[in-house]
Parts: C-alpha cells; structure tokens; sequence
C-alpha cells in the first residue's frame, strides 16, 4: 500500500513538474505532456532534469520569411525603401525650411545559392525583371505601399562568390521604381 502511495505521489510530482516546466518554457510540449509517457516524466522529474526549448515564443510572432525564386535558394531577403530627399535652406537662420521628398524607389537584395544557370542565375545586369516572388508573397502583392504590378523592376547588380567546395553564391540587386511605365 505504501508502495502505491508513493508512485501516486511521483506520479503527481512529475505531472505537476512537467505542467510548470511547459508554462515557463523550460521544455516543448512535444517531449512531454500530461499525456505522455509515464516512466519518462517521473524519470526526469525524479532526476530533475528539465530538457531546454528550441525557442521561446512571447505573444504572436508573424511568420514571414523568404519565398523561393525560380533557380535561386534563397538565404535572405533585405527590403530598403526609400525616396530621394531634397531640402531648402534660407537667409538669415541656414535653418532648412522647405523639403520634397520624390522619386521612390524599392529596392530588394537577395542573398542565395544558384541552383541552375539560367533565370536569376545568369540574368545580365540593367535588365527587365518580370515576377519577383519576395515582392509577390508580400501582403496581398503589396509593400509599404508599393504595387507589384506597378512601374518596373530592373535586375541591377550582381556580386558572385564562388568557392571550390560550395555552390555559387550570389548577392542581387533588384530596384522596383512604381513612376516608370
């Protein structure tokens, strides 16, 4: 009966050790659950032993990352947008009074392997870009305001790294300008 007792009371201590350790984030609620197997939670929880998480999660975090490209695997994607800013100064202060700010521009540059020579893998620089899926897979073909389907995209440059033990990897450079027809 003691016996009995005392696995009932493992048994509590473990379920209780795992619920906490799942709330505070010590381990991931695929190792252990309430669920789960029971030799595994009293074992840990008689050790002691908490298995860390792979990762933390406070809040909602949006799940945006990188959409592939057509013979490219995609490593990253910087996303600058900007505009031309000019302003006025006048006489007697120097103090700046007057500012436009023009031309916008979009520019991507991507950092990716070249998994074949054509596409994006040989397109020569000052040349026309007809789809860009890292534009496209942004909300509703939308960024900060810029239309996919506006204006042109120009493949502008193209910094190649090759090594002998890895594929080539490249940097490019794709400016989007939503004013030019």
């Amino acid at each position: 009966m003691r016996l009995f007792t005392l696995l009932i009371v493992c048994f509590l201590c473990a379920l209780a050790a795992t619920q906490l350790a799942q709330h505070f984030g010590w381990c991931p609620q695929a190792n252990i659950s309430a669920g789960g197997s029971l030799l595994a939670a009293l074992g840990l929880a008689f050790l002691g032993v908490v298995l860390p998480a792979s990762q933390v999660v406070f809040g909602t975090v949006p799940a945006f990352a990188p959409a592939p490209e057509a013979t490219l695997l995609v490593n990253s994607v910087d996303i600058d947008a900007s505009r031309d800013a000019k302003w006025w100064k006048t006489l007697p202060t120097g103090a700046e009074t007057l500012g436009r700010y023009r031309n916008p521009k979009l520019k991507f540059t991507i950092n990716a392997y070249i998994s074949t020579q054509s596409g994006f893998g040989s397109q020569h620089p000052g040349t026309a870009v007809t789809t860009l899926a890292n534009f496209t897979s942004t909300v509703s073909g939308q960024y900060r305001g810029f239309e996919a389907t506006d204006g042109v995209m120009v493949f502008e440059d193209v910094k190649d790294k090759m090594t002998i033990e890895d594929l080539v990897e490249s940097t490019i450079t794709i400016i989007h300008m939503p004013f030019v027809a």
